[in-house]
């Protein structure tokens, strides 16, 4: 399988692998649409030093007012991370995190006001340390060269959890090995953070990176494992963390072996959920058979107790779903609008929200050779069983990636992130305002 890079940050840190941080894009123009087929688009530049701008009108028909703000962000840094973080709206840069293998390189993280969009101060530390992104402990990926059984010498990553430590020179310390894998495109681990527990899922699970996944919780405070799952292999897969644990499912980019039995299908293509306490993951219910084309979850997001994602058959037809606690409330239920919220398991999701404020993407337009055509932002009302677009952005050339999203305070927040060289932009979306 090919290698592949995705952005370092909380949770991504990587040591040793130079150029591993990827390129985001920029975005010069916003449009807000009206209620209306004939209402004007309204259109703006992000601004500078100068502060934000913002532009309002009703969203799409939703029936409520959507107010959009933006602000520029120059090309002299480069922020390619959108997190949150201690409760801190967060930018981060890893340009710098190429340095010699296990230094884990420099970052630069911002601290952005969530009112005025604009940066209110700026930390510089090791990639590696939690206390850079207001976090005790953190998932740290280390490459190495080994040899494996029957493969050669092969890279194989090697996840070990850093912990805040007043005692350690640097500021933290990096505990041992906790599980390792073979490198390649479909094998990255992926990490998330809770109250008390860092989750981490490894959907393979060894160096010969054989059908074994698993799933470890660990402890946010001293970064011990505390508890450890098998679980089926579903790379690109989607996490999300509730008041009650950890939901996984696959996306529509998550694979399966061949020749399975319909049986064994099932465990490729259901939802699970693991909880603090429980002998082995709880595989909820079927999402779909995998080999049909489009079924997995398009998007998984949690508030509470409640989880939401959505399906549709061959990209069309979306039915969201909706759990509470692991109760099916919403089963499938077809929702008016187009099948444009998708998170792919790879890179920065896009997709976040909850039921008060609604559930937000964006969804990147035709590609050209100069980079993205515009970008459209949505909103989901579950209650409603709606999805409704409320704005468009128009990125500047060089655009490739999606946005890195967040909910914070009952907003949507999205990063087009500059390439070298380029400006980006971050924006704020705001319903009922």
């Amino acid at each position: 399988m090919a290698a592949h890079s995705e952005p370092a940050g909380p949770g991504r840190a990587r040591e040793g692998a130079p150029g591993r941080g990827r390129r985001l894009r920029g975005v010069l123009l916003l449009a807000v649409a009206g209620c209306v087929a004939a209402a004007a688009l309204t259109l703006m530049r992000g601004a500078g030093a100068a502060g934000a701008r913002r532009a309002a009108g009703t969203g799409g028909g939703t029936g409520a007012e959507v107010a959009v703000t933006s602000v520029s962000i120059g090309p002299s840094v480069d922020y390619t991370g959108l997190v949150v973080g201690g409760g801190r709206l967060l930018l981060v840069d890893n340009g710098a995190a190429s340095a010699t293998a296990g230094s884990g390189g420099r970052c630069r993280v911002a601290t952005v006001n969530p009112s005025s969009l604009q940066v209110a101060s700026v930390t510089r530390g090791a990639c590696n340390d939690p206390a850079l992104f207001h976090q005790r402990a953190l998932a740290v990926d280390q490459w190495s060269d080994r040899r494996v059984s029957g493969d050669g010498r092969v890279d194989v990553i090697d996840v070990r959890i850093a912990t805040v430590s007043r005692h350690a020179r640097s500021g933290y310390t990096l505990g041992p090995v906790v599980v390792s894998y073979q490198q390649c495109s479909d094998c990255w681990s992926e990490s998330i953070d809770a109250a008390r527990s860092v989750w981490i899922y490894a959907p393979f699970s060894t160096p010969d990176n054989r059908d074994a996944g698993e799933v470890l919780r660990v402890s946010a405070l001293s970064g011990r494992v505390l508890e450890r799952w098998a679980m089926p292999s579903l790379p690109r897969a989607l996490l999300t963390v509730a008041a009650d644990g950890l939901w996984i499912a696959p996306s529509i980019e998550t694979g399966e072996p061949g020749g399975l039995s319909a049986a064994q299908q099932l465990r490729y293509g259901s939802l699970y959920h693991v909880a603090p306490g429980m002998s082995t993951p709880l595989r909820l219910l079927a999402i779909g058979t995998l080999r049909n084309p489009g079924l997995g979850a398009r998007f998984l997001v949690a508030a509470g107790h409640t989880v939401w994602f959505e399906t549709s058959l061959n990209g069309l037809h979306p039915r969201l779903w909706q759990i509470e606690n692991t109760r099916v409330t919403i089963a499938a239920k077809p929702i008016a609008g187009p099948a444009d919220c998708t998170d792919l398991g790879e890179g920065p999701a896009t997709v976040a929200g909850n039921a008060t404020m609604g559930i937000y993407c964006v969804a990147a337009g035709a590609y050209s050779d100069s980079g993205a055509g515009a970008q459209d932002v949505f909103r989901i009302l579950p209650a409603q069983l709606e999805q409704r677009h409320v704005a468009t952005v128009t990125p500047p050339p060089e655009t490739f990636d999606a946005p890195a999203a967040v909910a914070f305070r009952g907003s949507y927040y999205f990063l087009d992130a500059q390439t070298p060289g380029h400006a980006g932009a971050l924006f704020r979306v705001s319903a009922g305002h």
